[in-house]
């Protein structure tokens, strides 16, 4: 009723010459003469993004809208976007009948509970460009702006949830003051100023959330919507042009295509939304053109990939209520790759623990925290992926709803190449303490690749052991530690030529062989000026993994070769030719050298940053941040070890390891290897078992590998183990290297 009143008192006063919402700086609003009117206020000279669209001042005023044209905006009853009133009164059922449900949900309002009693944060974005920002600064500014975010999105929700206005009330306390910050400098959550609409893209939808679910409060007044009205414009045409300016590659193309598509199915009254459902339809087909055949993301992060996923379940899953196409099942493209395709990836390539592989840019996250991931369980129905990422299905969000019969099924897949990514995955099972070794050898990954191309990340007995560096937790302000260690390739399980990084680079696989009792992967590189590098990894299902790097140098100088292990725990003991790392407890892993190989020496190191600001800097722990425990990539220190040896000038040189993760007592194991040019033979002795492992070898042909003198692994190998007793022989001929590559259980 009080709705209505307002909405005839908004048509009294038209007639106004002016009506000022007042409590917003930088901005006034108006109703005149039948018309609503944004007059921006702020000064040019204080606007930190004024210079980025020339063409569209940032200072001109928006077109006057007729009040027609506003009203179904302004009148518009219950939240739609995010969540429904359906799915709200759905919530309220169940909260009733399930102690779970009810505790969270009291839980979440308690948490606006307590936001009700601080005050709104108010910052100034960073004048920085990001590697220069001081830390201090820096970090103020981004938590002020992640707190003002949080603040809104949490408030709004529990408003939705009880009706209570007070949190209606400070939910729009902090979606003024985010209007305010944006009418004022012409950014929003970036600490620094960016060169791009980037922040922007972010904001459109969050902003457009945040108000959808306090929208029929009858707190507002009609100049309230009208301000929403022209700030969601304001957004929403920064980000159309976002769009329009180029087929941007990678994650942003997906958030500022996504949320554009979102925002023109939720406020299609905008003046310039006629034109932008044409412009997200033909830009979707660059958006999924960023997937390639097996799933993977082109930047080849599987964080980046996620993200992308998550802009592009949102729209299809509100463009499926609106009656559209359903994005979510459509192929796309000449790979015909599917949303459920690309989700699978994240299933393909998680760690026995349930988190995402921190590879390039990604840090160890859950996949039962990851929204798209989680989306999709209630859109495909994937029991698999309840599985694989370690999904509680009683902790899945409040408004997930995955069919009543979902039961978590253990995945048919185990070891698997995903041969446009770049990724061999070594699985013995899904169990948390099976083994588990990814290795990196593909595409370079564009912005977000790294200089780590060989790397791998490997899990043994539920522990990670191997890691890669992964990023810093925070870029803007670790900057220095971001560019100069997490990116290098020091920071990464691979070999180090010459104490500098590769040269970005993509890799090229070798061969690929899976069977029942062992995998095989052999890839390589030229990210070192006249050398190649080949790496085949030898893995007996549920035994240890065998590294053999060979390095061929056509240089006239000799090279230094430092083999890198990040080994995540504390050296136990070791002698030349043999370390062993332990974690906690009884779990443990060796990393044994094979004898008589010209081992130099093993260097060790604490790790991150020699050099980083001309002597040494390090990255300190971050106890405000709650996505890190210490061990993990991006905390602190990761140790680890360099193998080191020469490789002379004009020849070869190889390293072979291997990796035995163990429990209880330490194993007692040797390992020789008797290179020659048609083959080589890798003997372990441990315990009761002997294993040999002679893999073949053929001419390489004309190419590079073959100019540099390298025969390639052709993936045929005998493999012989005695135990007990017992002898047990396997050969094959060579490897699988199709897209189709098989996958054994």
């Amino acid at each position: 009723m009080k709705r209505h009143v307002a909405l005839s008192l908004l048509l009294l006063l038209t007639a106004l010459p002016v009506w000022s919402a007042g409590r917003v700086p930088g901005v006034t609003v108006k109703f005149t003469g039948g018309r609503l009117v944004e007059v921006p206020t702020a000064s040019p000279d204080t606007l930190i993004m004024g210079e980025l669209f020339p063409d569209r001042p940032f200072l001109d005023p928006l077109d006057p809208v007729p009040l027609e044209r506003f009203r179904p905006f302004y009148d518009r009853a219950g939240p739609s976007l995010e969540i429904t009133s359906e799915q709200l009164a759905d919530l309220h059922a169940r909260s009733q009948e399930d102690a779970a449900v009810r505790e969270r949900v009291e839980r979440l309002v308690a948490g606006a509970e307590g936001l009700l009693a601080r005050p709104v944060p108010q910052y100034e974005p960073c004048p920085f460009h990001w590697i220069q920002a001081p830390p201090d600064r820096a970090r103020k500014t981004e938590r002020a702006a992640a707190e003002l975010g949080h603040m809104r999105r949490v408030c709004a929700l529990a408003f939705a949830l009880t009706g209570e206005e007070r949190f209606a009330r400070k939910a729009w306390e902090a979606f003024e003051t985010n209007v305010a910050h944006f009418y004022t400098y012409g950014v929003f959550r970036m600490p620094y100023s960016w060169r791009s609409p980037w922040d922007s893209g972010y904001e459109l939808y969050d902003a457009a959330a945040a108000y959808d679910l306090i929208a029929h409060w009858e707190g507002l007044t009609p100049l309230d919507h009208a301000l929403v009205f022209c700030y969601l414009r304001r957004l929403g045409l920064r980000v159309a042009y976002a769009v329009e300016l180029s087929p941007v590659i990678g994650s942003q193309q997906s958030m500022w295509t996504c949320n554009l598509g979102c925002i023109t199915l939720y406020a299609p009254e905008f003046p310039e939304a006629r034109t932008w459902p044409a412009l997200v339809e033909e830009r979707m087909h660059n958006v999924m053109a960023d997937f390639m055949t097996d799933g993977g993301q082109i930047e080849c992060d599987p964080q980046a990939h996620a993200l992308a996923l998550e802009y592009i379940v949102r729209y299809a899953r509100l463009a499926a209520r609106h009656n559209r196409a359903d994005i979510a099942r459509q192929k796309w493209g000449a790979g015909q790759v599917s949303v459920e395709t690309c989700l699978d990836w994240l299933a393909k390539v998680v760690t026995p623990l349930g988190t995402l592989p921190a590879i390039n840019g990604t840090s160890p996250t859950h996949l039962a925290s990851c929204l798209p991931f989680i989306a999709g369980i209630e859109i495909f129905g994937r029991g698999d992926w309840l599985h694989a990422g370690r999904v509680d299905p009683g902790a899945l969000p409040l408004f997930s709803r995955p069919p009543d019969d979902l039961a978590s099924a253990e995945p048919t897949h185990r070891s698997l190449l995903l041969p446009d990514t770049g990724f061999a995955v070594l699985r013995d099972g899904w169990a948390k303490t099976d083994s588990y070794l990814l290795l990196d050898y593909g595409p370079h990954g564009g912005p977000q690749g790294h200089l780590d191309k060989l790397s791998f990340t490997l899990y043994a007995n539920g522990q990670p052991w191997v890691l890669d560096a992964g990023p810093s937790p925070h870029a803007s302000i670790y900057a220095e530690q971001d560019q100069y260690w997490h990116r290098q390739t020091v920071a990464h399980n691979t070999v180090l030529v010459d104490g500098r990084s590769q040269r970005p680079t993509s890799g090229k696989l070798v061969a690929w062989n899976s069977e029942p009792t062992l995998d095989m992967v052999a890839a390589e590189h030229d990210g070192y000026e006249d050398l190649i590098h080949r790496r085949t990894i030898i893995h007996p299902r549920g035994g240890y993994f065998l590294l053999f790097d060979e390095l061929v140098n056509t240089a006239d100088q000799t090279r230094d070769l430092r083999a890198l292990l990040h080994i995540h725990g504390a050296r136990e003991s070791g002698t030349m030719g043999r370390v062993v790392f332990w974690r906690e407890g009884e779990q443990g892993l060796v990393a044994l050298p094979a004898k008589g190989r010209g081992l130099r020496g093993i260097e060790t190191h604490d790790g991150l940053c020699l050099g980083c600001d001309g002597s040494s800097a390090s990255m300190p722990p971050n106890p405000e941040d709650p996505d890190l425990s210490p061990g993990d990539p991006g905390w602190e220190f990761i140790p680890y070890i360099g193998l080191k040896k020469v490789l002379p000038a004009r020849g070869t040189q190889t390293y072979c390891v291997a990796l035995i993760p163990f429990q209880g007592q330490e194993p007692v194991a040797s390992l020789e290897v008797v290179d020659g040019q048609r083959s080589y033979v890798v003997e372990l002795k441990m315990g009761d078992i002997h294993d040999r492992i002679l893999v073949r070898r053929r001419d390489a042909g004309p190419g590079r590998a073959g100019g540099l003198g390298l025969a390639t692994t052709d993936g045929g190998y005998v493999f012989v183990r005695e135990e007990n007793g017992k002898t047990t022989v396997m050969e094959t001929d060579g490897g699988d290297m199709s897209i189709d590559a098989p996958s054994h259980p």
